[in-house]
């Protein structure tokens, strides 16, 4: 699997083992869950939606999660029912009517009906966008369409995935960016480069980083020793060992002076300070002060934040809608967050009184 976390790999592509063919079987018998209020609190802002059962569960997407049971892995639905059954050694989650899954060491790609898309032919393979895929095959890496069909030959020694029509690729020890037909765009020149969001990549010349833009040109010359991706007008750069934001001209708009930062999102972003999470504006104000111990990015208008040892949700005032009671938590996915209670996963929802 090829994690996207940072801003070179932002998003988790999977790049873990594919499997044989298996038919997709409904689960015939009665839901796994109801929707069940949380009694133990009469004023509770949640409830269960499909109860903790799971080993282990994604986040819902076009109406599925992934779901671990007995050390395999399928999917259900929206309420808890297996609509795949778990045959899998991994999976992830659906996007465009596929999913990605391993079986037997192999990977490939299933849809909605658990028929295979793509057959289980690859050592390992990358989360599909702008409809390509990157795929290594015998020490070099190109990229296969939705047919499974190479559509890039593997030729580079590393590639990311495609964004604003470009994709990363490694040469020669050197990076550039290659369009959807695998030519060269922006030649192999940098030590390291970023994907790109809106119009302009990160990339990294003598030890500093910078953003280009589209033809390869400077736009903001390296000059820090870390950025991320533009969002919303402004990028995370480091200096000093602390965080603050640039504009799009390389100008300081939110002085460094934080331990760590996210993007931002609805004009605010994450940042801890002293040991401490809270939330920004665009001005560098805070909007909620850092008090948790840690908090998550808003989804469906809540966020995660941790006190003590246990996990709730907050709203964009600060205030909780879930008080902390879980051990972890995902993010608002269609509704619902996936919550680990006592040893098992489940799925809750936000209760509007």
């Amino acid at each position: 699997m090829k994690q996207l976390a940072t801003d070179r790999q932002l998003f988790s592509i999977v790049k873990s083992g594919t499997f044989i063919f298996f038919v997709c079987l409904w689960y015939a018998g009665t839901p796994l869950a109801a929707r069940t209020p949380n009694t133990d609190d009469d004023d509770a802002q949640w409830e269960w939606v499909i109860a903790p059962q799971f080993e282990y569960v994604g986040f819902f997407s076009e109406g599925f999660a992934w779901a671990r049971h007995n050390g395999k892995e399928g999917f259900i639905n929206a309420v808890g029912q297996w609509v795949i059954e778990p045959m899998f050694e991994k999976a992830w989650n659906f996007s465009d009517g596929i999913a990605w899954v391993k079986h037997e060491g192999k990977e490939g790609f299933i849809d909605t009906t658990g028929q295979w898309v793509i057959e289980p032919n690859f050592a390992s393979v990358g989360a599909f966008s702008e409809g390509l895929a990157w795929v290594p095959h015998e020490g070099k890496e190109g990229f296969i369409d939705t047919a499974g069909q190479w559509v890039i030959e593997p030729q580079f020694t590393s590639v990311g995935f495609f964004s604003e029509g470009l994709a990363w690729a490694r040469h020669n020890g050197k990076e550039g960016f290659i369009d959807t037909t695998g030519q060269w765009v922006i030649e192999p020149q940098f030590q390291q480069v970023g994907f790109f969001s809106e119009g302009l990549a990160r990339a990294m010349h003598d030890g500093k980083e910078g953003f280009i833009d589209a033809s390869g040109q400077w736009v903001i010359e390296p000059q820090f020793t870390s950025v991320s991706s533009f969002s919303e007008g402004l990028a995370e750069a480091e200096k000093d060992g602390l965080y603050g934001f640039i504009d799009t001209a390389g100008q300081w708009v939110i002085e460094p002076q934080f331990e760590w930062v996210g993007y931002f999102a609805d004009g605010i972003a994450r940042v801890m300070h002293n040991g401490q999470w809270g939330f920004i504006d665009k001005t560098g104000e805070w909007v909620i002060e850092p008090l948790f111990e840690h908090v998550g990015f808003f989804s469906e208008g809540l966020a995660s934040a941790k006190q003590g040892r246990m996990y709730g949700f907050i709203d964009k005032t600060g205030e909780w809608v879930i008080v902390p009671q879980f051990d972890q938590v995902g993010f608002f996915s269609e509704g619902m967050v996936r919550v680990l209670h006592n040893g098992k996963w489940g799925f809750i929802s936000k209760i509007d009184h």
